[in-house]
């Protein structure tokens, strides 16, 4: 068996676009129906240092998730992938992600940041775009965004 069978052929600027639409659109979506705002997505810190507990009621926790139910759970789950696939990213690429789709950036402040042109920061946004939707497809959800040639 070749390795090469492993590796589809996509078209990166259409998984692109379709990426982009789903961090623009979709993504606020799930974070409204599993109850989280956009600090959720934030990349892990392994810092080793004991964390206090959340200073939210839990009973209150416990009444949101019996109401609301299944619909939660799925859309915690697909973040928690989504969380995954972006912190698996390259770096650049995560900050990319981040800052554009997550924080709200303009395209222009986040090329500013990593000092990047105007082109190269489009080169890499859209390389950042395909990595993400190909590490999304390896998770446990399955959202496929990669659009075949």
């Amino acid at each position: 068996m070749e390795l090469s069978s492993l590796f589809q052929v996509s078209d990166e600027h259409e998984t692109a676009k379709k990426t982009r639409n789903f961090l623009k659109n979709d993504l606020e979506g799930l974070l409204r129906l599993a109850n989280k705002d956009a600090n959720f997505l934030r990349s892990p810190s392994f810092d080793g240092m004991p964390q206090s507990a959340s200073g939210k009621n839990s009973n209150e926790n416990q009444v949101i998730e019996y109401v609301s139910g299944d619909t939660t759970r799925r859309a915690l789950a697909v973040l928690n992938d989504v969380n995954k696939a972006l912190s698996l990213c390259r770096h650049t690429h995560q900050v990319i992600l981040y800052d554009r789709y997550v924080a709200g950036y303009p395209d222009k402040q986040v090329s500013l940041k990593l000092q990047y042109g105007r082109t190269r920061y489009h080169e890499l946004k859209i390389a950042a775009l395909n990595e993400f939707a190909e590490r999304l497809k390896v998770q446990s959800c399955g959202i496929d965004l990669i659009v075949l040639k």
